[in-house]
């Protein structure tokens, strides 16, 4: 919610796992449209586990076991910051500060079921 056509467009090229994805600028505008008029919005995640299912999940696995990008469990507020802003997947995908640190929080506690 809140994304406009070119965030859209751009997530779905720089985003291995989206490229697939055939959208027209027309579409793209579309999707924000309708995401910005509240169609489709689902409650604000407020978990590490809600973040991570939402933002994480679909390249890192469930509960940052591995999937198409690797596992993560165990990584640090410094980790997952740096990737936020140096991995190119991931500088499409909002993540606020709490966010980070509500991953952090829930990465970890799933490296201590080991």
């Amino acid at each position: 919610v809140g994304v406009d056509a070119s965030q859209i467009t751009n997530a779905v090229s720089g985003i291995a796992a989206m490229q697939s994805i055939v959208l027209t600028g027309s579409d793209a505008q579309d999707i924000s449209s309708f995401l910005s008029s509240g169609g489709g919005a689902q409650p604000i995640p407020t978990t590490g586990e809600e973040i991570y299912a939402i933002k994480c999940a679909a390249c890192h696995g469930p509960g940052g076991t591995g999937g198409s990008d690797g596992d993560i469990i165990g990584a640090s507020l410094n980790d997952i910051q740096d990737a936020m802003n140096n991995v190119s997947e991931m500088q499409s995908i909002p993540l606020t500060n709490g966010e980070a640190q509500a991953l952090e929080n829930y990465l970890s506690n799933n490296d201590d079921d080991d």
